[in-house]
């Protein structure tokens, strides 16, 4: 269109013109730097998850969009940092590419993303997990439960912890408004990086408490 000549869309990765895509956010080159096949456990690092980690950490299949770096990289640093949280609708299509063949997708009852402080909040100005939640639930065609699983100390940076203070600077940080609101349901919980994986143990561990039938997690990366 003649549009696309006078204001053309552009690359959110590199910033490249985009002329007649029919995908107005990322350029081909930066698309092919997304790796799908990268996918990893975070706990034992193979494509699949074993059975020892779920068992261990409780949660029933895990999903990833790709390694932390590259496209992804840019894109989830400008989107938790930048205020680009219009990169949100892309970053849950990317994460429902990883998991639509997914055996456990339809039977999941709602989404919930991993919550920040309402300090932290205040501050950034919004929750990144609890945008891309959202898009995603929109996706799945289910409902996002936003405000029942909350975080309720401010805690140390995780990324400048060592790995074995990571899960007791967590502890006791997550609290579940309503846990009956979640009993005997299958639950997608979300978030933008995956390190260690102690965010993700802690909630899992509080959710629970709540007596779900399933916790599945989904995150966009993993580093």
């Amino acid at each position: 269109m003649i549009i696309d000549y006078i204001y053309p869309s552009r690359c959110f990765a590199c910033a490249k013109e985009l002329y007649f895509f029919t995908n107005k956010t990322l350029c081909f080159s930066c698309w092919k730097k997304i790796d799908f096949k990268a996918r990893k456990c975070p706990i034992c690092a193979q494509q699949k998850t074993s059975y020892c980690c779920k068992l261990k950490c409780g949660f029933a299949a895990f999903r990833c969009v790709s390694k932390y770096e590259n496209t992804l990289k840019k894109l989830l640093i400008d989107f938790k940092f930048n205020q680009k949280v219009h990169y949100g609708p892309l970053l849950a299509a990317l994460l429902f590419h990883s998991i639509k063949r997914s055996p456990f997708l339809k039977k999941v009852d709602c989404v919930i993303p991993v919550p920040i402080t309402a300090r932290k909040r205040f501050l950034r100005g919004y929750n990144q997990a609890d945008i891309v939640a959202f898009h995603l639930a929109k996706k799945m065609r289910t409902f996002c439960m936003r405000h029942n699983l909350i975080k309720i100390k401010n805690t140390c940076s995780q990324s400048s912890l060592p790995k074995n203070q990571r899960l007791l600077n967590l502890k006791d940080t997550f609290f579940l408004r309503d846990g009956s609101a979640l009993n005997n349901k299958n639950i997608l919980l979300v978030d933008d990086i995956c390190t260690t994986g102690s965010t993700l143990l802690e909630c899992i561990r509080v959710l629970r408490q709540a007596k779900c039938q399933n916790i599945y997690v989904a995150v966009i990366a993993y580093s």
